[in-house]
């Protein structure tokens, strides 16, 4: 038998001493995850694209929906909003890996130090990214297999967008 030879415990030896260092993106959140305090999305429009679908409080935003984003803009502003960016080069795995590697900032670097925070959004296991520690996050990562949306905060009412984050629904 397979099991009592000498290289399968050998190997099960080995595979015991490894530590994951990051979680990959489907995997359940690990309790002890905080939990964000949302606003009522009672009376918000689902708006949606072929990959995924959010739900937005349409007397504050006009959006734009293509088949890799749902862009949203201010109706009060000309400044843009949040956009929520299907991220075209993921292909599962790490989101704190894909960020690095899509951005090109390594924390090592001078000036470029960022953080990462696993929180839940409602149901929704999110990653949000923050620079410096402590501040309003700049993008919040939230992947489903392998589709990884790519949230540019863009507001100035980060709990309004952690609120329409926590909506995501893959299709």
């Amino acid at each position: 038998d397979y099991k009592d030879s000498t290289a399968y415990k050998h190997y099960s030896r080995i595979l015991s001493t490894l530590k994951l260092l990051d979680q990959p993106a489907n995997t359940p959140t690990p309790t002890g995850t905080p939990n964000i305090k949302l606003q009522s999305t009672a009376g918000w429009t689902e708006v949606g694209n072929p990959t995924f679908s959010i739900k937005i409080p349409t007397d504050i935003f006009e959006y734009t929906t293509d088949t890799r984003f749902i862009q949203l803009k201010r109706k009060d502003q000309t400044d843009s909003g949040p956009s929520f960016l299907i991220a075209n080069n993921y292909t599962g795995g790490p989101r704190r890996e894909w960020f690095l590697n899509y951005y090109s900032y390594y924390p090592s670097e001078a000036g470029k130090t960022i953080f990462f925070k696993e929180v839940l959004l409602g149901s929704v296991n999110a990653l949000l990214v923050t620079r410096p520690e402590g501040s309003d996050p700049t993008n919040i990562l939230v992947a489903h297999d392998k589709t990884l949306i790519n949230i540019l905060v863009q507001d100035k009412n980060v709990s309004l967008v952690e609120t329409i984050s926590s909506t995501i629904k893959f299709k």
